[in-house]
């Protein structure tokens, strides 16, 4: 998957969550999924980003983990 890819699902994700579609549950697992994703597409040219989006990812479980 790539960067742009990963971003994508991210938006996505977080508007279905903010809507209702998604609850808490399936929208930590689904960034989990992607953080798995990010890990494993990383390469060098894309490292700081991808530090930024997992960042982002890591936070975002950490608090609907508290939900």
């Amino acid at each position: 998957m790539t960067l742009n890819e990963i971003k994508h699902y991210i938006t996505e994700y977080a508007k279905d969550y903010e809507e209702g579609r998604l609850s808490a549950v399936e929208y930590k697992d689904l960034l989990a999924g992607l953080e798995i994703s990010n890990a494993i597409t990383m390469n060098a040219e894309e490292l700081q980003q991808k530090e930024e989006l997992h960042s982002y990812i890591v936070g975002t479980i950490t608090i609907l983990s508290a939900v």
